[in-house]
């Protein structure tokens, strides 16, 4: 039973990625789009010293676009306070002669729907395995007094696995 259990989580989990990148040209880059720059290497070092990573793709949403640059705001650190995600941001300028390649972030619908019945049909399964199952309340079941149902508490820490996510690798 509980490696059932992973293998729907791991299933849920995978199949989340809602959205999916395009292929794009730099001069359809506006706000607010969501984007994904592949940067030339003279750019990268340029933006790296901003961002404190040395990278040569960045991701970000559109601010401000003219003609010779693009203005992008960048997630920088992503923390979990309470029951909230603060993200910080960094705005970046790039300029459109160091961008290699452009990648636009679209939602992808079939994912979407995926997800959404994955996650309707394991809540399902959980509700009927909780009351049907062992220690449910089938009035069939050996133990159970008849007239008498035992109703299953069920509880998780949504926080606590929240939490667990962010923390990874730090």
């Amino acid at each position: 039973m509980a490696g059932s259990w992973r293998l729907v989580l791991c299933s849920v989990v995978t199949m989340s990625g809602c959205y999916t990148y395009v292929p794009g040209e730099v001069g359809e880059i506006s706000p607010p789009e969501e984007v994904r720059l592949r940067l030339a290497p003279v750019e990268a070092a340029r933006v790296s010293d901003f961002l404190a990573n040395d990278t040569r793709a960045i991701e970000g949403r559109v601010v401000e676009s003219a003609a010779d640059s693009v203005l992008l705001l960048v997630p920088v650190h992503s923390e979990l306070r309470g029951n909230r995600v603060t993200t910080l941001n960094q705005r970046v300028q790039v300029a459109r002669s160091g961008v290699i390649d452009v990648e636009l972030k679209q939602l992808d619908r079939g994912k979407t729907y995926l997800t959404a019945a994955a996650a309707a049909g394991l809540l399902a399964y959980i509700t009927v395995d909780r009351l049907f199952g062992p220690g449910g309340s089938n009035p069939n079941q050996p133990g159970v007094p008849p007239g008498e149902a035992v109703v299953p508490s069920f509880s998780f820490d949504l926080s606590g696995m929240i939490r667990s996510i962010f923390t990874v690798g730090r």
